[in-house]
This record gives C-alpha cells, structure tokens and sequence, in this order.
C-alpha cells in the first residue's frame, strides 16, 4: 500500500535506548499478534491497532499512527524544523512489528477486509464492523520492548479543548520490536549476526522502571478543566502536533 512506502529521501531508524485490562510491568515480552486492523481518525490520519497475547493469556492493546491526518497530506513521515524527513513514530514502531514478525514491512503485505469486533462508546459494547485486518502479521511471535508509562488524563475545557487534569493515569506503550531470535529491524538491515541491542535495553529498562510524561506538565486540574470528558484519541502515541487527526 502507498501509505507505507519508505523513500530513500527520509532518514532511517536507529536503534536508541530513549530516555489487557491492567498495566504490564516494563520490560521484555514473548508475545503473539493476536489481531491488527487499519482505522481512520476523524482528521483522517490512519492508525493500525494491535493485540498482542503472552502465553500464560495476558493481552497488550496498542494503537499506532501510521499516517499525518488530511491537513498534513496523510503522509507517513514528518519533517523537522532543519528540513529532515523522519517517519512517523507510529510507523516506525508498526513497520518494525511487521518485519520482526513477518519478515516483510508494512507496504509488502496487503490487508483484507474482515469482520472484527470493535468497542463502540455510544452504545457502550462491542460491536461487528468491517475493517482492513492484516491476516499475515496475526499469529506470528515476536518480543516486544514495553514501557509503563504514566501521565495526566485529559479533560475536556470550556473551550471544547482537550486539557490535562489533575488526575494520573498508567499505561503501556511498545518501546522497541524485536524478532523472536532478538534482532531488531536496524540489525537485520545491517545484516547483524548477533543480536546486541536487545541486551542493552534490557539491562537499561528493567522492572521498576516507569516512563513519567508528567514531568514538566502543570495540570489545569478538573475544577478549572469544565466539563470533563474522555482522554483524547491516540493520547498515548507520539505529539498530536505531528498528526493533526
């Protein structure tokens, strides 16, 4: 698919150690992609959503932006103020889950439209919705690199704008892909015949370790916030700034 075409022109990946119904402790995970479908945000940035599942039934629910919405070209890269090309942390993160499980990036596979069940807040259950699902990645095993993260809930102000509360919340998010032999994408690229990163983000993100995004974040708090209202949308993916969704 053209959305997820890589160019020569925007600049590469490198491995950077980077400063279910419950959290999972930082750290390494064999897991199984259990299921991935394409959605589309109101903005009309596309984002791939995935379930992954360890062996003792455990489930990690994630939400990648793969694509800038509308107003921005819905182009699966961004570029900086000095004018480099870089892709989109989403992308590099789902494309790096398609290699290290299928061998294949993202634009060689070709998702069928299938029947999933997706949750839907107005009527408050699941419910069966076509989506485009990437039947190649589900089923396959690989280790994932997880944070817990901790930061304010949004709320919503006077404004209709989203704000950050007084109130914390935890979550996880995928921090690096591995193959189920431990190579990284960037290795496998350089044609690496040992893997060596997945040791030192090991030894650097161990259990107790938690990603805080309240630091320099001063909550407006719900008294000031209006009426408040649901986390916004991808909250927990890289800055909205670049996805204008």
């Amino acid at each position: 698919m053209n959305l997820f075409n890589t160019d020569v022109k925007v600049e590469e990946e490198v491995d950077t150690l980077g400063g279910g119904s419950f959290t999972w402790d930082t750290g390494l995970y064999d897991v199984v992609v259990d299921s991935v479908y394409m959605d589309q945000s109101s903005g009309g940035a596309w984002n791939l959503n995935f379930v992954f599942k360890t062996a003792e039934g455990k489930t990690l629910n994630s939400t990648q932006y793969v694509t800038s919405g509308t107003a921005k070209g819905t182009r699966n890269y961004y570029e900086t103020k000095d004018g480099k090309k870089k892709y989109l942390p989403g992308f590099v993160t789902a494309n790096d889950i398609a290699v290290c499980a299928t061998g294949k990036e993202l634009k060689d596979l070709e998702p069928e439209n299938k029947i999933v069940e997706i949750y839907d807040f107005d009527l408050k259950k699941k419910v069966p919705t076509e989506k485009p699902v990437f039947m190649d990645i589900i089923g396959k095993p690989l280790k994932l690199g997880v944070h817990k993260v901790k930061e304010y809930k949004n709320v919503k102000n006077d404004a209709g704008e989203y704000v950050p509360s007084a109130d914390i919340k935890e979550f996880n998010e995928i921090s690096k892909a591995f193959t189920v032999d431990g190579f990284t994408t960037v290795e496998l690229k350089a044609g690496a015949t040992e893997a060596e990163f997945i040791t030192k983000w090991v030894e650097k993100n161990t259990k107790d370790f938690v990603k805080d995004k309240t630091k320099g974040v001063t909550p407006v708090g719900a008294a000031s916030a209006g009426t408040a209202g649901m986390p916004a949308a991808g909250a927990t993916g890289a800055a909205p700034s670049l996805f204008n969704k």
